[in-house]
């Protein structure tokens, strides 16, 4: 987990610039194509593992990936959550390493986004704001 957090943390950050210029368009369709086929492989029902040995292989690569994703379109999902899941983590154990990839690659991306002018603190504030509702709803339903 840690050369995942490491590498998707260093490529997004220093990705974040690609948001942020021309062609984003496409690198949108592309992302649209991959989460569709995320989709029809989740309702096939096929499942996909990762055996432990290629994992420290493995772990760097989609971490380079899913930040270089991340760099262009601004979306931390692919390939980082499907490589979670093919590790067979427990749900608990899922669900901890989602959010923890989540956030390195947010934080991340937000100092990317600084560095090149692209980050506003005041409109992180609103979106900080914006977040009250979501932890509401996020209570009422455990």
């Amino acid at each position: 987990m840690a050369w995942l957090l490491v590498t998707s943390s260093v490529v997004t950050y220093a990705a974040a610039g690609l948001l942020t210029g021309a062609g984003t368009s496409s690198a949108g369709a592309a992302l649209g194509v991959a989460l569709l086929a995320y989709a029809i492989l989740g309702l096939s029902g096929l499942t996909v593992s990762v055996p432990p040995r290629l994992e420290p292989v493995l772990s760097p690569m989609i971490g380079a990936l899913t930040g270089l994703a991340a760099g262009v379109t601004g979306v931390f999902v692919l390939p980082a959550a499907p490589y979670l899941q093919a590790l067979g983590l427990g749900k608990e154990e899922l669900v901890h390493a989602l959010g923890l990839s989540f956030t390195a690659s947010t934080l991340a991306l937000a100092a990317g986004l600084a560095r090149h002018g692209a980050f506003h603190i005041a409109v992180a504030g609103s979106s900080l704001l914006y977040t009250v509702p979501a932890v509401i709803g996020m209570q009422i339903g455990q």
